[in-house]
C-alpha cells in the first residue's frame, strides 16, 4: 500500500504529544470561550489554525493523506496536523464511536499514536484522546493458524449419539431431526406411530 502526505505527519511520544495539546487546548477554549458553539466545523479549524501559527506553531488544515493499493485510491484529509499531530474537530451533539474510528483510522494512516478529538458544539468544550499502540508494520503483518477439528468432531458425535439414545427410548408424535454432516444441518420431520 503507497501512502502520500500533503504534510508529513510526525510520530511524537506520550510526553511530547501531552505537552503539544496542552497548549492547543488553551487556545481551544479561548476560542469557544470567545466565540460560543454555533460555528460550523470550517470556521472552528480555520481560527484554531490560525490562533495555533500565532503562537508559533505549525498547524495546516485539511492535509490530505492518499492510499492506493492495487488500482485503488483514497484520499482522506486531517483536519489539522499540529506540529506533526492529529486533530479532529467536531461540531456534533456529542464525540461518537464512529468519530473515535474516524480519528483511529487517520493514527493508522499517518503512522502515529496519538490524536485527539476536540466537539466544539457543547456548551463546555469536550475532547477525546484517541491512541494506539500498534505501529504500520504491526497492522500489516499477519500469522496463519491451523486449527484442527478433531475435538470439535468428537462433541458433535457425542451429542448425535445422545441424541440417538434418546429418541430410541422416547415415545413422540413428531419431531424435527437434525442431520449433523460436516459442512450442513438438515431438518426433516420424522413421525412416530408409538
Amino acid at each position: 500500500m503507497d501512502v502520500k502526505y500533503g504534510k508529513l505527519p510526525v510520530p511524537l511520544s506520550q510526553d511530547t504529544f501531552h505537552a503539544l495539546d496542552y497548549q492547543i487546548m488553551g487556545i481551544a477554549f479561548n476560542l469557544h470561550n470567545e466565540t460560543g458553539n454555533l460555528w460550523n466545523e470550517k470556521e472552528y479549524r480555520s481560527e484554531l489554525a490560525l490562533r495555533c501559527r500565532s503562537r508559533g506553531l505549525e498547524v495546516f488544515e485539511e492535509v490530505p493523506v492518499s492510499i492506493h493499493h492495487n488500482g485503488f485510491r483514497k484520499t482522506y484529509f486531517l483536519d489539522l496536523l499540529a506540529s506533526g499531530s492529529v486533530y479532529e474537530l467536531k461540531t456534533a451533539a456529542s464525540i461518537s464511536e464512529n468519530h473515535e474510528a474516524q480519528t483511529l483510522n487517520s493514527l493508522f494512516l499517518t503512522n502515529t499514536q496519538h490524536g485527539k478529538i476536540i466537539d466544539f458544539r457543547q456548551d463546555s468544550l469536550t475532547w477525546r484522546f484517541v491512541s494506539t499502540s500498534l505501529r504500520r508494520e504491526n497492522r500489516m503483518g499477519y500469522s496463519k493458524a491451523i486449527l484442527h477439528m478433531s475435538a470439535l468432531n468428537q462433541r458433535k458425535n457425542n451429542l448425535k449419539n445422545n441424541l440417538q439414545k434418546y429418541l430410541n427410548r422416547s415415545s413422540f408424535n413428531e419431531l424435527l431431526w437434525i442431520n449433523f454432516n460436516q459442512n450442513q444441518i438438515e431438518f426433516s420431520s420424522l413421525h412416530n406411530s408409538a
